[in-house]
């Protein structure tokens, strides 16, 4: 399960590095995605059959938005792909194809964002119960109170998340999941670079979201503890 959630970072991240830029590795990335994507559903298929069960709250309603919206448009980029597949791209008007381009990179900008958001919604649950996180030496590093190497984590997720916030914008990412004029993606830089560009993206929506999330947890923690009293 591990390995697939390495896959799909890795492959999603590849997906928007190479699009319009180029076309082979961009389909692998692609296959490989909604591979990984089915292996995914099928290893989480107990928490699928009882995603409505059991006690809601503001976080739960959020991430079911999320992952729906995260299932209509990966049907939707399926469907995109075969109208762009050399096949149907012939038959299709000019207007319409352009139309078709642009939506795919549209929907794969939001998958990626929304993906990122479902990670950091999952965090706890992703680090905790299926890494075992909390008994590595990482783990315990990370709650070791006034700790060097604490600090120097913390301040590399933060530097990280920062230059991720910089490069959404300046990668143009709203503009795409918008589909406004002037969304381009800048030449001259080595595909590695932009592999590492939009990573960097991702991880800082994932922190900011799970930030947000443990927040508003603390916060009903400390709600229903003053109510106790």
């Amino acid at each position: 399960m591990t390995l697939v959630y390495a896959g799909l970072a890795i492959s999603l991240t590849g997906v928007l590095s190479t699009a319009l830029i180029e076309n082979f590795p961009h389909q692998i990335f692609g296959i490989s995605f909604f591979a990984l994507l089915i292996c995914h559903l099928i290893l989480n298929r107990f928490w699928i059959r009882h995603s409505l069960t059991g006690r809601w709250d503001l976080q739960r309603a959020i991430l079911m938005i999320v992952d729906v919206a995260l299932a209509i448009l990966s049907i939707a980029q399926v469907v995109n792909c075969v109208l762009l597949s050399s096949f149907f791209w012939s038959l299709l008007p000019q207007d319409v194809a352009f139309f078709s381009s642009s939506l795919h990179m549209c929907i794969g900008t939001w998958i990626f964002v929304l993906a990122a958001l479902h990670l950091g919604l999952n965090a706890n649950a992703l680090i905790g119960n299926r890494l075992h996180f909390h008994r590595t030496g990482m783990g315990k590093l990370l709650r070791t109170k006034g700790n060097v190497a604490l600090l120097v984590v913390w301040v590399a997720l933060a530097a990280v998340g920062a230059y991720g916030v910089f490069e959404f914008f300046q990668l143009g990412m709203g503009q795409y999941m918008l589909m406004l004029d002037g969304a381009r993606v800048e030449s001259g830089i080595a595909l590695i670079g932009r592999f590492a560009q939009y990573l960097c993206v991702g991880i800082a929506i994932a922190e900011i979201t799970h930030c947000v999330s443990v927040s508003q947890q603390n916060r009903k923690r400390g709600c229903s503890t003053a109510q106790e009293k």
